[in-house]
């Protein structure tokens, strides 16, 4: 098996500087948040304890800085050292680590295994029957039609019609209380929703591929040898267009983790987008009105753990392209 040193050194150089990118985020957002909660509670401190706004203002006076100045620092000294970004940023995620061991109600590893097994079995669903549609109708411009319908659909377009027939309209399936307990029934809908969005694109990839690969010279060589149809589409052709089927499993692990988090919230799975969704939290406030609460703890929690999965998948996606093809490395 061949190693695609290359390509992974690329592939973590990638999510090296995007794991960079939020960890300067973090540090915007904590010396952010630290000020404004600063300045908002020395206005607080001042009208309810007297005694603890003078012993902070008699502080700020020795170190010759206002008393909400002196107050931000307090606070940020909690987070970092430092007032330096970067640094921040670092104490920002380690509070998020903390948070996620002492929240009893945040279940991580099982919204991980949630989003990677829907996720690995729609793909997979996908895949197979996007494979025995291609070679069924190779060559067929129909599916290349479809392709592009179905490419151009939102996921959660798909999943609200497929909601509309079969819950609303058919009353055969249901969605409701779907993150409280194990049932396969009800998984069903979303897995069909992100199935359908990658099943056409994988059959008008085969149907293409297979097409031009059945032309070839090696084909007609084996056909004149007499080996039968069926051997030669699977165990000659198929193969052969493996590497172009891995590198498209591989540009759209994206777009299919995407397709998941918008129906993880759309179905109310429980998984990671599920997770992502929570840290906005919506609150009507009179006589204020709706407010949007950011809790920045479990948004850079998700954050990290999406990262941390795309690289690993990645970079298995990669070995795998090795192994088919000794050539990548």
């Amino acid at each position: 098996m061949g190693i695609p040193t290359r390509q992974i050194l690329r592939i973590a150089l990638i999510y090296a500087s995007l794991l960079m990118l939020t960890i300067i985020i973090a540090g915007m957002a904590g010396i952010k948040i630290s000020k404004i909660y600063a300045y908002e509670s020395i206005s607080y401190i001042r009208i309810n304890s007297p005694e603890l706004y003078q012993e902070l203002q008699k502080n700020a006076s020795r170190m010759g800085i206002p008393v909400e100045e002196y107050y931000y620092k307090l606070l940020l000294s909690r987070i970092s050292k430092s007032d330096n970004v970067v640094l921040v940023g670092l104490g920002m995620l380690k509070m998020s680590k903390l948070y996620l061991k002492t929240t009893p109600n945040l279940n991580l590893m099982r919204a991980i295994g949630l989003t990677l097994g829907i996720m690995a079995f729609s793909f997979a669903m996908a895949l197979l029957i996007g494979t025995l549609i291609g070679l069924k109708f190779r060559g067929d411009k129909k599916l290349d039609i479809l392709s592009r319908f179905f490419n151009g659909v939102p996921s959660w377009w798909l999943g609200v019609l497929l909601i509309l027939i079969f819950v609303t309209k058919l009353n055969i399936l249901s969605v409701s209380d779907i993150a409280t307990g194990f049932s396969i029934k009800r998984y069903i809908l979303p897995i069909t929703t992100l199935t359908l969005i990658y099943i056409w694109e994988i059959a008008d990839l085969i149907s293409h591929e297979i097409s031009k690969e059945m032309n070839k010279p090696y084909i007609w060589a084996d056909k004149g040898k007499g080996l039968p149809d069926r051997v030669i589409l699977w165990k000659h052709a198929l193969r052969n267009i493996s590497i172009t089927l891995s590198s498209f499993s591989f540009y759209k692990f994206g777009e299919l983790f995407t397709d998941f988090m918008v129906i993880d919230v759309l179905f109310g799975l429980g998984g990671l987008g599920s997770l992502l969704k929570q840290s906005f939290i919506r609150k009507i406030v009179p006589p204020y009105g709706v407010i949007v609460q950011f809790n920045y703890h479990l948004f850079f929690v998700v954050a990290i753990t999406i990262l941390t999965i795309q690289l690993a998948v990645s970079i298995f996606l990669e070995l795998i392209k090795g192994m088919l093809d000794p050539r990548v490395s």
